[in-house]
């Protein structure tokens, strides 16, 4: 049954949703939110829900005050709404009550997320796609990035091109994915501009990149491939230190690279390496990133 009332020009409509053994819930509907036929509709913005103890009929209610939610057009989904059963029933969190059983006596199914055949049960992943130097510059760099490290402290990770930065998919899918996007690259050249550092912890000290056409339509390359949509223009480069430094750290930082390595700023090497890596950005200590696959850009190899 559907409730009506009127409050200035506007009309309100009440219905019942969900009942219990001595209170009934209610949900407030605006205008818009009803059919011509006076259902209401399941994916709503808001909802009130109105306690009235006893049960209409019985004489002498309580009212409860309204509690207003927001919620996502999913969320209003009351067979997933275990805490409200719950409440509902009188228990509380000290009851330790499972959800299933409070949906069993509520009388309710879990919501089921819909069957994916593609990504299985498979959850998603944050992962990037990395330029790799060659050995002999690898190692290069990675003395460099060990000397500034003992200085300016800061996790440690392997040298690296960004070239598609943090995206999320399943593991089969980016996968798939990757190797659709290295099918027809081949190796290209990048150059070291100089040094600089930035505003946020994974770009405080690096080496720029000199945006060639080659290495920026690499880039933008994968980036179709893989989805990602970029906010802001490419700008390549190969991170030294991950940290949060003041800008005078950052500053003795830039400086001491170039004292460390002089010649560092023009040095050119190939890139015939793409890598897949799976990199949580919220993991700050780089210890749970992983290289997933590994393409060389001449054979087409994988590892």
């Amino acid at each position: 049954m559907v409730f009506e009332w009127s409050k200035g020009e506007e009309k309100h409509y009440r219905t019942q949703f969900l009942g219990a053994s001595n209170a009934q819930i209610f949900v407030t509907l605006a205008p818009r939110q009803v059919s011509e036929s006076g259902r209401h509709h399941l994916c709503l913005s808001k909802f009130s829900l109105v306690v009235i103890q006893p049960a209409f009929g019985e004489g002498g209610g309580h009212l409860i005050p309204s509690i207003q939610s927001e919620v996502t057009s999913r969320a209003l989904a009351f067979d997933d709404s275990s805490r409200m059963h719950k409440w509902m029933n009188g228990y509380t969190l000290k009851d330790r009550i499972r959800n299933e059983h409070i949906r069993e006596k509520v009388g309710v199914a879990p919501v089921e997320e819909p069957n994916n055949p593609e990504g299985g049960d498979q959850p998603e992943d944050s992962y990037s796609v990395w330029a790799l130097p060659p050995s002999d510059i690898k190692d290069r760099l990675k003395s460099l990035m060990s000397a500034l490290r003992s200085e300016f402290g800061g996790p440690a990770f392997d040298p690296h091109i960004t070239v598609v930065g943090d995206f999320r998919l399943r593991r089969d899918e980016a996968i798939s994915r990757f190797h659709s996007a290295v099918a027809t690259l081949k190796p290209y050249t990048a150059r070291i501009a100089g040094v600089a550092y930035g505003t946020f912890f994974y770009q405080c000290v690096y080496l720029l990149i000199h945006p060639s056409p080659e290495v920026v339509e690499t880039s933008s390359h994968c980036c179709g491939h893989l989805g990602y949509k970029r906010s802001t223009p490419y700008m390549p480069h190969v991170s030294l230190i991950y940290g949060d430094l003041s800008d005078e750290e950052k500053e003795r930082a830039r400086k001491r690279a170039e004292e460390i390595d002089e010649s560092v700023c023009g040095l050119t090497f190939e890139v015939s390496s793409l890598a897949l890596c799976k990199t949580d950005t919220l993991d700050k200590t780089t210890e749970s990133w992983e290289m997933v696959e590994l393409c060389d850009l001449t054979t087409k190899d994988f590892a």
